[in-house]
């Protein structure tokens, strides 16, 4: 027998291409299969319910055994029972039939008799390709698929799909790229000789969550316009045998340094290529353009494409694919940092709150319009999967693969403060610890038991979100990103559209809504709120504090509008109005310390850092806070009250005491001051500056991080 490994194809060597293609189909087909259903000598196949790669089961209403196609179903018999009675009433249990034991044979069988000897070798041969590759068999498909194929047909590979409708003509096309798999290993190929790839006889895996075949799809190595930049590319993924997706990621990125090339002079000549070809190369990737709409990329877009390109040139070196080319050649890291810069767009993904509001309004609907029941679960089963995946999105701002890989007891308590445990697979930092509200804790804990009562099969047991599998498909593992993301378009196509959203959540738009989006919204909450920078870089396990910085930065055109608006309305230490007299006199006359504005020459001179009176702000008559800093200012007010109750304990002396009274109600006269100011304005007038006063905030936070915090920190394990 012939072993063929069809995950990865191989080439056959001359003298197997003499095989007649018949000979070797039947060499290649399984001996054994399927021993306790297929009978060879019968040509017959009789399913088991026993057997997790058949989909069949019993009827679903109590007491009737009557075998079914597929998980969950009900019997022609009890389907019309059901819409007399109407749908919504439960049936009442099926007295026993002796004719059972005939149905259930009729229902899970298939022969294959009728066939031609070469159609019933390959429809054979994709059946077992289709085992192979984990795809469950369902007997009354493949007996509905060979009832239709003509007598005289005299190969699989001659039926045309259009005569065949729903899962028959998905049967026969994967049966049929199993075969055409064969045929171009039996004639000593692998499908990867030309300029257009057939992904599925070459046999590449869909994606990297979608392990099995591709079946549909090219790779067009045409657009990429010199001989060998194209022959470069091809050679390295015929090696590498990436996923579909990935190969055309390496492909776009070839395209993208083809058309550099084209027009610089060592461009068809690689033996003169050098550094700034390279660079030439890499700038190109910096203002990538999406053809479709003519939009610029995302920094983090182009920053992957640079990735990518970089991944192909170090393969093709390694691999002797560039032996000829001089090795000037080459990505450097400049290369890389330049793709890199940070810009106020990349945390443009951040979903608003408003939006993020909306949706919590209608969370009912996520997953509502899938009728779809995974083996032992209900649909509602299902939505709830979704509904508290989509909470744990948003309440933890985790990536939605960490989230997906969480376990089925990710919660640890810590002197009673819930913590998520979770593995940061980006960064390869694993049980990592996230803080949590005990809401977020108490949906987790809620589902994870309601999870402990439930079926959930053995490839998904450990899961917190065990994968709902398909119609075909025995269930193993964690529910994938792209599986949820189904569920989400599909619930953003039903939300109704929100009224009376600010202009710039209106702006942002449905179709900007992505998973992804909440961790942004996680970050830029708190970067909005105040959260002070190296916390929100734990928060966020981010190793460097540039990443995180992101979520702080201001453009310089938003800060002089909120410096124009927010100057105006500064106080001096007794509450009363004293605003500056320009946005230049707010950002050169003054200095940001912790509790507002100082104004003091020297202090100013010296960036904040050497104040007279040691910091007692309120006391000082250079003092000029005004609405950006009402929440440190409240953050004070607490602090002191905090030391006033230490001071009185410990018996201090009362001008201690004194002191600290002077200071909170100087404080609480400003805050008052501040909180009035703000109400008594009109609400589109307050909203303005309550915005403005958010990116001060944020501008303010990374303006004041010492120098010694820009250095990379440890990779603590906790």
């Amino acid at each position: 027998m012939t072993v063929v490994d069809f995950t990865e194809p191989r080439a056959e060597s001359p003298s197997a291409a003499r095989v007649p293609w018949a000979e070797f189909l039947r060499e290649s087909l399984q001996i054994g299969w399927r021993s306790a259903e297929w009978d060879p000598a019968t040509l017959t196949f009789v399913g088991s319910l026993g057997s997790p790669t058949t989909d069949i089961s019993t009827c679903r209403r109590p007491g009737c055994r009557v075998v079914v196609d597929g998980a969950r179903a009900w019997c022609s018999t009890c389907r019309k029972v059901r819409r007399q009675l109407g749908l919504e009433q439960p049936l009442p249990p099926r007295e026993a039939n002796p004719q059972w034991t005939a149905r259930i044979d009729t229902a899970a069988r298939f022969c294959l008799t009728s066939l031609q000897p070469l159609v019933r070798d390959e429809l054979l041969f994709g059946l077992q390709d289709r085992d192979r590759h984990q795809f469950a068999i369902r007997p009354q498909q493949v007996r509905l698929l060979v009832d239709k194929i003509p007598a005289e047909t005299a190969s699989i590979l001659a039926l045309a799909d259009g005569q065949f409708s729903g899962l028959q003509r998905s049967l026969l096309r994967s049966v049929q790229q199993a075969v055409r798999r064969l045929q171009v290993n039996h004639a000593g190929d692998d499908g990867t000789s030309g300029d257009v790839w057939d992904c599925a006889v070459v046999g590449l895996r869909a994606g990297r969550e979608r392990p099995y075949p591709a079946v549909t799809g090219q790779l067009d190595f045409t657009v990429i316009g010199q001989p060998w930049l194209r022959d470069i590319t091809r050679g390295a993924l015929r090696a590498l045998r990436p996923p579909v997706t990935d190969c055309h990621r390496y492909v776009q990125t070839a395209a993208i340094a083809s058309s550099v090339l084209t027009g610089r002079p060592s461009g068809n000549n690689p033996s003169g290529l050098g550094a700034g070809d390279m660079t030439a190369i890499c700038q190109a990737f910096q203002t990538a353009v999406d053809p479709k709409t003519g939009a610029a990329y995302s920094s983090s877009h182009r920053r992957s494409l640079t990735g990518w390109w970089r991944r192909l040139i170090d393969f093709s070196r390694a691999a002797g694919l560039m032996d000829t080319i001089p090795g000037a050649f080459a990505v450097r890291p400049d290369h890389m940092m330049g793709a890199v810069e940070p810009s106020e767009d990349d945390v443009g993904r951040a979903i608003p709150e408003e939006w993020i509001t909306h949706l919590d309004a209608h969370l009912h609907l996520l997953g509502a319009s899938s009728k779809f029941e995974p083996d032992g679960w209900t649909a509602e089963d299902l939505r709830e999967m979704y509904r508290v995946y989509y909470q744990v999105l948003r309440d933890t701002g985790r990536r939605p693969s960490e989230v997906a890989r969480l376990s089925d007891r990710p919660i640890e308590y810590a002197s009673g403060q819930p913590s998520l445990i979770y593995d940061n697979t980006k960064a390869g930092r694993h049980r990592r610890r996230l803080p949590i509200d005990q809401t977020t804790a108490s949906v987790i804990e809620q589902w994870s038991a309601r999870l402990a009562s439930m079926h959930v099969p053995k490839g998904c047991e450990g899961y917190l979100f065990p994968t709902p599998g398909a119609r075909n498909r025995a269930r193993q593992g964690h529910l994938s990103g792209s599986q949820f993301r189904r569920a989400f378009v599909g619930w953003l196509a039903v939300v109704p559209e929100p009224i009376g959203l600010s202009e710039d959540a209106a702006a942002f738009g449905v179709e900007r809504i992505d998973p992804y989006g909440f961790r942004h919204a996680f970050a830029q909450r708190h970067a909005d709120s105040g959260t002070a920078i190296d916390v929100l870089r734990d928060l966020m396990d981010h190793k460097e504090i540039e990443t995180t910085m992101g979520y702080y930065r201001v453009t310089l055109a938003r800060k002089q509008k909120a410096v124009q608006l927010v100057a105006q309305l500064a106080l001096d230490r007794n509450g009363t109005a004293a605003p500056f007299s320009s946005e230049l006199a707010y950002a050169r006359a003054s200095v940001a310390t912790a509790y507002g504005n100082c104004t003091e020459p020297s202090n100013v001179k010296a960036g904040g850092k050497s104040c007279p009176i040691r910091f007692q702000c309120s006391g000082c008559g250079f003092y000029r806070p005004d609405p950006s800093y009402l929440a440190a200012i409240e953050q004070q007010q607490a602090q002191l009250r905090a030391d006033r109750a230490v001071a009185r304990a410990d018996d201090a002396a009362r001008w201690v005491l004194d002191n600290l009274d002077q200071q909170i109600a100087s404080y609480e006269r400003i805050a008052d001051t501040m909180r009035r100011q703000l109400t008594a304005m009109p609400t589109p007038e307050r909203q303005a500056i309550e915005s403005a006063c958010t990116d001060l905030r944020k501008a303010r936070q990374v303006a004041l991080i010492p120098t010694d915090a820009l250095r990379r920190r440890p990779d603590d394990h906790h």
